[in-house]
């Protein structure tokens, strides 16, 4: 991760983009235009997956890295050094895990089933 610079790439289905990545500096930026043909990834994001995510938030956290998760340009989910955590921090104990939008992830992870 720390070769990374900056730069886009797309992922392409039939034509259609499903997948955006968004690479600056210290941050990477995951944007989800079409879940159903990743659906077996996403799953790993359900609400009872996210206390297992503390490890790698924190060690993001302490590499001075980020990880946003958005779906269709909307943020759900930040790990590591940008996560500022109001009440996800009492799901997941975390203070580098940030749930931005509760109703975002919820869509995400329902159109990921």
């Amino acid at each position: 991760m720390h070769s990374f610079r900056s730069g886009e790439i797309s992922v392409l289905r039939g034509g259609r983009e499903i997948l955006h990545l968004n690479i600056e500096d210290k941050r990477l930026g995951i944007d989800l235009q079409d879940i159903q043909p990743i659906r077996d990834l996403l799953n790993l994001l359900n609400l009872k997956k996210l206390k297992q995510l503390k490890g790698v938030a924190e060690k993001l956290r302490e590499d001075g890295l980020t990880i946003t998760v958005s779906h269709k340009g909307d943020t759900a989910l930040k790990l590591g050094a940008e996560a500022n955590p109001r009440f996800a921090r009492l799901i997941t104990l975390s203070a580098a895990i940030e749930i931005s939008s509760m109703g975002k992830l919820i869509q995400i992870i329902r159109e990921a089933k």
